[in-house]
């Protein structure tokens, strides 16, 4: 059994194991899981539960790495969301755990109330063991506490694609992201909708600009100011009627060159006849010198 000691001060130190006031946190899976079969990293969460961890001064510690070792990495961070305070978060590299995972020893240091424990294991981006969380425990004078945190398979492991996470701050969540297509969110694409640039100039972004109904939308702009005969009424922003009272181009009017109709028979609808002027031409026939 190995064993890994940890201050919850975060000053490390080290010795034989004795009788002593600390806790025991004996990391194991559920029977017959071999976690490194498919992780190659374990995350350790310490959740207080009165009060934020504080240096020896009463400063709450900020978001940050703390403490490197030759075994693990620790951080502070918010990895529980559900509260303000800051957990203390344990990384375990399996390159150097090949065999049994270790029992942490954690020592009383400037807090010494309740905690809960909780880990997860991943293999690159993708998480493939969990554990329930703890029930709260504290120290007690003189006594090792003896706590285990079990890592069991996930139904589904959980990666950049389910889970419910925009990992490349791009706007666009899961299956909302084009580049889940492939399996991974990575970053921007190539539409005006997910290229990270306002490109009308409104001050909103991408999945931020209320024009982009979805990343693969090819415009930030309006239907009356992308240069598209978005109705396919043969006439384009400015020069569609729709554009005199909204900023959306819905379909044809009702005058005789933008009712989609070959009103005099000549084998040219509405745009496309040389007699029409503009939409709001009402005659696609042709001048009386000219109709036969």
């Amino acid at each position: 059994m190995s064993f890994l000691p940890i201050a919850l001060s975060l000053l490390i130190s080290c010795g034989e194991v004795e009788k002593k006031t600390a806790i025991f946190l004996e990391v194991k899976t559920e029977e017959g899981v071999n976690v490194h079969e498919y992780a190659d990293r374990i995350w350790i969460y310490v959740d207080p539960q009165d009060g934020p961890f504080s240096d020896s001064s009463g400063n709450p510690y900020a978001e940050d790495l703390f403490k490197t070792g030759s075994t693990y990495t620790t951080y502070f961070g918010n990895y529980n969301t559900d509260d303000d305070e800051l957990e203390m978060g344990l990384l375990l590299d399996l390159s150097v755990w090949s065999g049994d995972l270790p029992v942490i020893e954690l020592e009383p240091g400037n807090y010494t109330g309740n905690v809960t424990f909780s880990g997860s294991a991943f293999g690159e981006k993708t998480e493939y063991l969990r554990s329930d969380v703890t029930s709260p425990i504290s120290f007690s004078t003189d006594q090792i506490i003896e706590q285990e945190l079990v890592l069991g398979l996930l139904d589904e492991p959980i990666g950049p694609c389910n889970n419910d996470i925009d990992d490349d701050e791009d706007g666009y969540t899961d299956d909302a992201d084009p580049d889940c297509e492939s399996g991974d969110e990575i970053g921007f694409g190539d539409t005006d909708c997910n290229d990270g640039i306002d490109n009308d100039g409104d001050g909103l972004v991408d999945a931020d600009d209320p024009e982009c109904e979805d990343a693969y939308t090819p415009s930030e702009k309006t239907g009356c100011e992308n240069d598209i005969d978005d109705d396919e009424d043969g006439y384009t922003d400015e020069d569609d009627p729709d554009c005199a009272t909204g900023d959306v181009e819905i379909g044809f009017g009702t005058t005789s060159c933008n009712d989609g109709t070959d009103n005099d028979a000549d084998g040219d609808i509405d745009s496309n006849d040389r007699n029409c002027d503009n939409a709001e031409d009402d005659d696609e026939s042709s001048p009386k010198c000219e109709n036969g």
